[in-house]
């Protein structure tokens, strides 16, 4: 996730949002995730769930996905917000 996260910041600004969806499923997470959107117009999202990673729109639906799922419950493990610099 470190390397993904530092590639990112090349491009854009990529903040931590952690604390706003701790002990959240990504199926739990996506609306608050729109919201957030909205607040600091973000791009996109970087989650780490158990053994994947995950880029997110910024409405919270999949963009890409090393492990593709129709209902997705998994535990986020860290949330990033991606941002125009």
């Amino acid at each position: 996730m470190k390397d993904l996260v530092r590639a990112a910041r090349t491009k854009y600004t990529v903040r931590s949002r952690m604390s706003s969806v701790k002990g959240m499923s990504i199926g739990k997470a996506r609306a608050k995730m729109a919201q957030m959107a909205l607040e600091v117009d973000a791009i996109g999202y970087l989650v780490e769930v158990s053994g994947h990673a995950l880029m997110l729109r910024e409405d919270g639906s999949p963009w890409i996905d090393t492990d593709p799922r129709q209902r997705d419950g998994r535990k986020i493990l860290k949330l990033y917000v991606v941002y125009q610099k």
